[in-house]
């Protein structure tokens, strides 16, 4: 699902998918599509030919789970929440990676040193 993450990428051969009518919350439809299961089946059906390739009526074709609105909403919901909460975790594990080898270079270096936490 696009939503402007992507502003200098350039499409290549890509097959758009948009739901029929408005019984689909695009954030579920979306996360649903990318999904292991739906991506495991796709995958197999993408691998029949000669050139793997997945078509349009292939894809029209497929039957997905569809709850209730009110209930797609909430997932979208919690999965965007998830998805927040993981950036901000990757954001910070890659701050405490730049910490810890500038913290090195300067033990290592001798600019830094651990006298003061040694216990005599």
């Amino acid at each position: 699902m696009y939503e402007g993450q992507w502003e200098i990428a350039t499409a290549g051969y890509d097959l758009v998918a948009s739901p029929c009518n408005q019984e689909i919350e695009p954030k579920f439809f979306a996360d649903l599509l990318l999904s292991e299961r739906i991506q495991t089946y796709f995958g197999n059906l993408r691998h029949r030919s000669a050139q793997p390739h997945l078509n349009a009526d292939q894809v029209k074709n497929t039957t997905v789970v569809k709850p209730s609105l009110p209930e797609q909403k909430e997932i979208a919901h919690i999965l965007k929440s998830c998805d927040t909460k993981i950036q901000a975790l990757e954001t910070e594990i890659s701050l405490t990676d730049e910490l810890f080898h500038a913290t090195l270079e300067e033990l290592m270096t001798g600019k830094l040193s651990t006298k003061n936490l040694i216990a005599q």
